[in-house]
């Protein structure tokens, strides 16, 4: 479920959305409960997937 809430987050953010994706992730990073390779993952899928959507509302 966290790693769905840091995709989401990520997502918006890299989207036009004022969300913070980079507290999110820090906010699980320091609970220690999740793996931060994963929730790398998932943040840099949320960004690429973002500026995809950027780009193609820019078209």
């Amino acid at each position: 479920m966290s790693y769905w809430l840091l995709f989401i987050s990520a997502f918006g953010a890299a989207t036009l959305l004022p969300l913070q994706s980079e507290a999110v992730l820090m906010t699980l990073l320091v609970q220690g409960h999740h793996d931060p390779v994963l929730l790398l993952f998932a943040a840099s899928v949320g960004d690429v997937l973002g500026s995809c959507v950027n780009w193609w509302l820019g078209l």
